[in-house]
């Protein structure tokens, strides 16, 4: 009797086992990232694992919390960006940000992409926020209001 072991899948010309996922991908850029050591000229983790990792890694070493501290914070804020309300979804892996003060570095909470792109491109300004919502007022722009 065979089992699902990754083993089984090996034999498939133009395939590979991802070593972190165990998922089954086709040897191409699409999936690997190339790398000169290897024995097939690809990475030995598909793009999707590598670019997780190179995400959380980012946060540990930016921001020095762990995954228990970054769960914590997701917890506290019921999974959702304390701004707009809409949930975190953590499988898209620049779609939430760590919001953290530039003075200070201190860590504030998690958002959504398009929040965090809302305080960084009103450089963290209340002032600018506040013009902004009154030019929207003035405007009739009544979304969610």
């Amino acid at each position: 009797m065979m089992g699902t072991n990754k083993n089984n899948n090996l034999n498939k010309v133009g395939y590979k086992i991802c070593l972190n996922c165990n998922e089954n991908k086709p040897i191409t850029s699409n999936f690997f990232y190339r790398r000169k050591n290897s024995s097939d000229g690809f990475d030995s983790w598909c793009k999707e694992c590598k670019k997780r990792w190179d995400k959380k890694y980012h946060i540990l070493k930016t921001y020095k919390i762990n995954n228990e501290e970054f769960k914590k914070l997701l917890d506290i804020q019921n999974n959702s960006c304390p701004i707009c309300r809409k949930s975190l979804d953590l499988r898209k892996i620049n779609m939430t940000h760590i919001d953290h003060c530039h003075k200070s570095g201190k860590i504030r909470g998690l958002l959504c992409h398009y929040c965090n792109n809302i305080l960084n491109f009103s450089k963290e300004n209340p002032f600018i926020l506040i013009k902004a919502i009154k030019y929207l007022k003035k405007h009739n722009c009544k979304n969610n209001f």
